[in-house]
């Protein structure tokens, strides 16, 4: 059976985004979370409360993203993702990953899995970055 992807557009009165960073932010800032060598600390992308622009409702207690979501948003990058580091450059093809920006991942790979605020998260070595998207709702 071949593997599809589609885009499910949603229906949104805030920008995802804005609605992560206004979670994790004051969070990080007060502790001044700094993330560790080649790890990025990522936001999983969270349908919860959303409608589809078809009109399907994921509920508030929806919970399938948080344990199986494929997207988040980049909080933080460790001191070897960098520009001067040609391995984070070649693995990106010259474009990585800036915070702020959405990427993909496998739930497999290894990694720390946290919550902050209200938001959960995880670290990535970037190597087990997959892609990056414009928007999180591109992978189901």
């Amino acid at each position: 059976m071949a593997l599809v992807s589609r885009i499910s557009e949603m229906s949104r009165e805030r920008d995802p985004r804005r609605v992560i960073l206004d979670d994790v932010e004051p969070v990080l800032s007060r502790n001044k979370m700094k993330v560790c060598g080649p790890d990025i600390l990522i936001a999983i992308y969270d349908r919860a409360g959303q409608k589809s622009a078809g009109g399907i409702l994921y509920v508030e207690t929806y919970k399938e993203d948080i344990y199986q979501g494929k997207t988040g948003l980049v909080l933080r990058l460790g001191q070897h993702c960098h520009d001067g580091n040609k391995e984070f450059m070649d693995w990106f093809l010259g474009e990585p990953p800036k915070v702020g920006d959405w990427v993909g991942f496998s739930v497999r790979d290894a990694g720390v899995s946290m919550v902050i605020g209200k938001t959960a998260c995880l670290t990535r070595e970037f190597k087990y970055v997959r892609f990056l998207v414009d928007e999180p709702d591109l992978v189901m």
